[in-house]
Parts: structure tokens; C-alpha cells; sequence
């Protein structure tokens, strides 16, 4: 259940790349907002070995294939693209994003919320890396600060419909903690 929530989270993640405006005019799968994994995986992995990137681009390229990845469930493959991708672009709010997201599919909450930290610093109004930590920290027990982030996810999208859900889970958890 965990992964199928998550990964819904990150279903949006590719309109928070660097280029996503460009990318909702482009016919090129790669960079196109609606590609099929298999063929987003294709075309960037071709665009990376091409050596005609570099870059914001490369690294929108690498970031794109690992959301191709991660949509076919192979979190490694996905953050190792991710990984690529920060180091060319340090501040692009999406890669943290996504290789939080693979962080938390894989059960690593530290890395994860590290992850979503570093999105929120970049991006003090993204809400759902409020909501994907506030998940992290409820998988981590750390229930208050799991509701502080579902509180500032609601605030910044109230439309959001996860984040009211998510939180009763949470007080209802902490409501039957010891102590």
C-alpha cells in the first residue's frame, strides 16, 4: 500500500523539472509530458549517450529517465539517474523530489526526508514534497513533525485530498502510541 500512495505522489513529479515548460511543447519523448515510460527511457537514454546535452538539459534528461524508472518500479536504476541529475543541476527542486520519492519506495525514510528537505528549502511552496515528508515521517513514527508537514501541505493546496487522510491516519497512530 505505502508504494502505490507514493508512487501516485510522483506521478506529478515531472512537471516540476527545470524544463518542464518547454517540455509541454516538446514532441521529443524524453522531454514530452506524456511519454510512456518504456519510450521516455528510450529517447533520454539516447539523448544522454548522444553527448549533445549538457547541463540544465542533461540533467532535465537524466531526471526524466529516472522518472521513466521509476514508473516501471526499478528505484536503483531511478536514483542513480537522480543522482546524476543533482550533480548537474544542484537546484532542481524535481530530482530531490523524485529520488526522495525512490528513497521512500525502498523504505529508506532518512534518505527520503533528506531528499524532500532539500526540494523544500529550493521550494518553500511545493506541496506535496510537504506531503511526501510528512509520509516519511509518519513511516518514521515521528508523528508530530509527520502532522506539521500535512498542516503546511494543506495550507499551501488546500485541493490536495491525500494530505486530511494522511493526517487522520496520523493522529489516530499517535492517539495509540504509549505514553
Amino acid at each position: 500500500m505505502r508504494k502505490a500512495v507514493i508512487a501516485g505522489l510522483s506521478c506529478a513529479v515531472f512537471a516540476f523539472s527545470a524544463h518542464a515548460a518547454a517540455a509541454q511543447t516538446s514532441t521529443n519523448p524524453c522531454f514530452a509530458q506524456e511519454t510512456k515510460a518504456d519510450e521516455r527511457l528510450a529517447d533520454c537514454s539516447k539523448w544522454i549517450a548522444s553527448g549533445q546535452l549538457s547541463g540544465e538539459k542533461l540533467a532535465a534528461a537524466y531526471d526524466n529517465r529516472g522518472s521513466a524508472y521509476a514508473a516501471k518500479q526499478d528505484d536503483d536504476h531511478a536514483i542513480a539517474d537522480y543522482d546524476q541529475a543533482i550533480k548537474l543541476n544542484a537546484q532542481d527542486t524535481g530530482a530531490y523530489f523524485n529520488r526522495g520519492t525512490a528513497w521512500f519506495n525502498k523504505g529508506d525514510f532518512n534518505r527520503a526526508t533528506a531528499d524532500f528537505d532539500q526540494a523544500i528549502k529550493l521550494n518553500p511552496q511545493f506541496a506535496r514534497a510537504y506531503l511526501n515528508r510528512g509520509y516519511a515521517y509518519f513511516e518514521k513514527r515521528d508523528y508530530d513533525k509527520a502532522i506539521a508537514d500535512l498542516d503546511a501541505c494543506i495550507r499551501l493546496d488546500p485541493s490536495e485530498r491525500m494530505a486530511p487522510a494522511l493526517k487522520a491516519q496520523v493522529i489516530a497512530a499517535k492517539s495509540k502510541r504509549p505514553g
